[in-house]
Parts: structure tokens; C-alpha cells; sequence
């Protein structure tokens, strides 16, 4: 018997889920990698910006080859396809829910809060004790 088209849903997720498992483990093998290459292979930080500047560019050039996704639309989503944009990834209904909201705009700000602390923290340490990046 043919697989209907139930199965054939289920067997397409189950592709994507397998894809998208193995998406984060490429990128958790690229955090644990990268840093490990720049430090062995590069000395000085000219030399590791020159290095990401190249491997940004080889990465950007191998996105470009790679070939567009073939969407099949049905009748019924017709209707409620939306115009696919540069920012259409932020239309999500979940995201725009009172709890959520709240959740982001306080990553947010605990990012920012880090980040201005970290900055003024580094010269105070500087000055104060005589700190560098060696301490």
C-alpha cells in the first residue's frame, strides 16, 4: 500500500527533526572547535582577526551555493501566505504573548545590563589594581 499523505507529513518531520539535530551539533562541534583551531593555529590577534575575516567570508560564499528550499503550497494556505521578508522570522504569534514579551524584554536588558558593567568593570580593574588581561 502507497504511504498516505499523513505518513508522508510524519516522515517529513521526522526529516526535519533529524536535520535540525544535526544543525546544533555542527554548531556546538564549531564552538568547541573554532576557539581550539584559532588558538593552536594563530598567535598574535591580527592573526585571528585575519583568520575570521576569512573563514566569515568562505562561509557567506558556501550559504550563497547552496540551493533554494521548494515550497509546496496548498489551496488553503494560499490565502494566508504572507509576502516572505528579511524580518518575516520575527512574526511569530507565541512571541507577541504578554509572558513572553516580558521573558525578551528582560534578556534584554540583563544582556545590556552585562555588557555596560563588563565594559566600565575592565577599565576599573585597570586602574585601580593594576589588572590586565594576564590576571
Amino acid at each position: 500500500a502507497a504511504p498516505s499523505k499523513i505518513d508522508g507529513d510524519k516522515q517529513d518531520a521526522s526529516a526535519r527533526a533529524g536535520s535540525v539535530g544535526k544543525l546544533g551539533m555542527s554548531v556546538g562541534l564549531a564552538f568547541m572547535v573554532g576557539p581550539l583551531m584559532g588558538s593552536t593555529f594563530v598567535k598574535t590577534y591580527d592573526g585571528a582577526v585575519k583568520m575570521a575575516m576569512i573563514f566569515t567570508f568562505l562561509s557567506g560564499l558556501l550559504a550563497s551555493q547552496l540551493p533554494r528550499a521548494r515550497r509546496v503550497s496548498s489551496s488553503s494556505n494560499e490565502t494566508e501566505k504572507k509576502e516572505n521578508g528579511f524580518l518575516s522570522f520575527l512574526d511569530v504569534k507565541a512571541a507577541r504573548s504578554p509572558p513572553a514579551m516580558f521573558i525578551m524584554a528582560t534578556r534584554v536588558s540583563m544582556a545590556l545590563a552585562f555588557h555596560i558593567f563588563h565594559t566600565i568593570w575592565t577599565v576599573s580593574l585597570k586602574s585601580r589594581f593594576d589588572f590586565g588581561p594576564a590576571d
